[in-house]
Protein backbone atom coordinates (compact mmCIF):
# COMPACT_ATOMS: atom_id res chain seq x y z
CA UNK A 1 0.00 0.00 0.00
CA UNK A 2 1.43 3.44 -0.98
CA UNK A 3 -0.01 6.46 1.11
CA UNK A 4 -1.14 10.28 -0.28
CA UNK A 5 0.73 13.16 1.42
CA UNK A 6 -0.62 16.07 0.09
CA UNK A 7 2.28 19.02 0.78
CA UNK A 8 1.56 22.69 -0.48
CA UNK A 9 5.50 23.57 -2.31
CA UNK A 10 4.51 27.43 -2.18
CA UNK A 11 2.93 27.82 1.59
CA UNK A 12 4.53 30.74 2.96
CA UNK A 13 3.22 29.29 6.91
CA UNK A 14 6.53 28.29 8.16
CA UNK A 15 4.98 25.69 10.45
CA UNK A 16 2.99 23.93 7.27
CA UNK A 17 6.33 23.81 5.75
CA UNK A 18 8.51 22.46 8.81
CA UNK A 19 5.22 19.82 9.35
CA UNK A 20 5.38 18.98 5.81
CA UNK A 21 9.30 17.94 6.02
CA UNK A 22 8.89 16.45 9.56
CA UNK A 23 6.01 13.98 8.13
CA UNK A 24 8.04 13.23 5.07
CA UNK A 25 11.39 12.60 6.72
CA UNK A 26 9.60 10.18 9.82
CA UNK A 27 7.93 8.34 6.56
CA UNK A 28 11.50 7.88 4.93
CA UNK A 29 12.77 6.96 8.08
CA UNK A 30 10.59 4.27 8.49
CA UNK A 31 10.72 3.41 4.74
CA UNK A 32 7.31 3.51 4.39
CA UNK A 33 6.46 3.80 0.53
CA UNK A 34 4.33 7.64 -0.43
CA UNK A 35 3.35 9.77 -3.20
CA UNK A 36 3.86 13.50 -2.56
CA UNK A 37 1.16 15.22 -4.53
CA UNK A 38 2.02 19.08 -4.14
CA UNK A 39 -1.62 20.98 -4.13
CA UNK A 40 -0.37 24.27 -5.38
CA UNK A 41 1.20 22.25 -8.51
CA UNK A 42 -2.04 23.32 -11.42
CA UNK A 43 -1.89 19.96 -13.05
CA UNK A 44 -3.11 18.47 -9.35
CA UNK A 45 -6.33 20.70 -9.40
CA UNK A 46 -8.57 17.54 -9.23
CA UNK A 47 -6.49 15.68 -6.40
CA UNK A 48 -6.49 19.27 -4.44
CA UNK A 49 -10.45 19.80 -4.79
CA UNK A 50 -11.23 16.28 -3.71
CA UNK A 51 -8.49 16.27 -0.74
CA UNK A 52 -9.82 19.76 0.36
CA UNK A 53 -13.63 17.84 0.50
CA UNK A 54 -12.41 14.74 2.29
CA UNK A 55 -9.53 16.66 5.14
CA UNK A 56 -10.55 17.27 8.25
CA UNK A 57 -10.92 21.17 8.89
CA UNK A 58 -9.52 21.98 12.62
CA UNK A 59 -11.74 24.59 14.72
CA UNK A 60 -9.03 27.41 14.01
CA UNK A 61 -8.44 26.88 10.20
CA UNK A 62 -10.07 28.22 7.10
CA UNK A 63 -9.19 25.03 5.08
CA UNK A 64 -7.46 21.85 6.05
CA UNK A 65 -3.48 22.55 6.11
CA UNK A 66 -1.04 20.29 5.12
CA UNK A 67 0.28 17.88 5.11
CA UNK A 68 -2.75 15.99 4.44
CA UNK A 69 -2.87 11.79 4.47
CA UNK A 70 -4.58 9.64 2.46
CA UNK A 71 -4.51 6.05 1.22
CA UNK A 72 -3.94 5.06 -2.12
CA UNK A 73 -7.75 4.68 -2.46
CA UNK A 74 -8.55 7.99 -1.31
CA UNK A 75 -9.61 6.95 2.34
CA UNK A 76 -8.97 9.75 4.16
CA UNK A 77 -6.13 9.01 7.07
CA UNK A 78 -5.95 12.34 9.16
CA UNK A 79 -3.78 15.38 9.18
CA UNK A 80 -0.45 16.17 10.83
CA UNK A 81 -1.83 16.48 14.16
CA UNK A 82 -2.97 12.95 13.81
CA UNK A 83 0.00 12.07 12.33
CA UNK A 84 2.49 13.12 15.06
CA UNK A 85 0.34 12.08 17.76
CA UNK A 86 0.41 8.65 16.61
CA UNK A 87 4.09 9.08 15.85
CA UNK A 88 4.62 10.04 19.88
CA UNK A 89 2.45 6.82 20.53
CA UNK A 90 4.70 4.50 18.75
CA UNK A 91 1.32 3.72 16.75
CA UNK A 92 2.39 5.35 13.38
CA UNK A 93 2.06 2.09 10.91
CA UNK A 94 -0.84 1.61 13.43
CA UNK A 95 -2.72 4.94 12.36
CA UNK A 96 -1.40 4.58 8.43
CA UNK A 97 -3.20 1.24 8.00
CA UNK A 98 -0.17 -0.61 7.47
CA UNK A 99 -0.65 -2.80 10.54
CA UNK A 100 -2.57 -4.10 13.01
CA UNK A 101 -3.06 -3.40 16.67
CA UNK A 102 -2.74 -6.76 17.74
CA UNK A 103 0.43 -6.69 15.18
CA UNK A 104 2.39 -3.76 17.06
CA UNK A 105 1.67 -5.10 20.17
CA UNK A 106 3.26 -8.82 19.53
CA UNK A 107 6.39 -6.93 18.05
CA UNK A 108 6.56 -5.05 21.03
CA UNK A 109 6.27 -8.20 22.88
CA UNK A 110 8.77 -9.42 20.99
CA UNK A 111 11.21 -6.91 21.80
CA UNK A 112 10.96 -7.20 25.17
CA UNK A 113 11.40 -10.52 25.47
CA UNK A 114 14.48 -10.02 23.85
CA UNK A 115 15.64 -7.26 25.66
CA UNK A 116 14.98 -9.35 28.68
CA UNK A 117 16.74 -12.12 27.21
CA UNK A 118 19.94 -9.68 26.33
CA UNK A 119 20.00 -8.43 29.83
CA UNK A 120 20.34 -11.68 31.22
CA UNK A 121 23.18 -12.64 29.59
CA UNK A 122 24.78 -9.42 30.23
CA UNK A 123 24.60 -9.90 34.01
CA UNK A 124 26.02 -13.60 33.10
CA UNK A 125 28.46 -12.00 31.29
CA UNK A 126 29.40 -9.82 33.85
CA UNK A 127 29.55 -11.94 36.79
CA UNK A 128 32.15 -13.98 34.68
CA UNK A 129 34.09 -11.30 34.48
CA UNK A 130 33.66 -10.71 38.21
CA UNK A 131 34.83 -13.93 39.51
CA UNK A 132 37.36 -14.01 36.72
CA UNK A 133 38.93 -10.63 38.29
CA UNK A 134 38.79 -12.22 42.16
CA UNK A 135 40.45 -15.52 40.55
CA UNK A 136 43.43 -13.08 39.16
CA UNK A 137 43.31 -10.99 42.26
CA UNK A 138 43.62 -14.36 44.61
CA UNK A 139 46.28 -15.28 42.31
CA UNK A 140 48.47 -11.67 42.88
CA UNK A 141 48.16 -11.93 46.12
CA UNK A 142 49.64 -15.18 46.45
CA UNK A 143 52.37 -14.17 43.79
CA UNK A 144 53.12 -11.11 46.49
CA UNK A 145 52.88 -13.27 49.21
CA UNK A 146 55.35 -15.46 47.87
CA UNK A 147 52.97 -19.04 48.01
CA UNK A 148 54.40 -19.60 44.47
Amino acid sequence: MVIKVFISGSSGNKDVKGNQQRALLILDSFRIKYDSIDISAPENKDQRNAMLQKAKKREEQRVPFCPQFFHDDDAYIGDFEDFQTATELERLEVFLGLKSEAEVIDTEKQDGEKEKSDEEENEDERSSREASASKDDEVREKCTRGHW
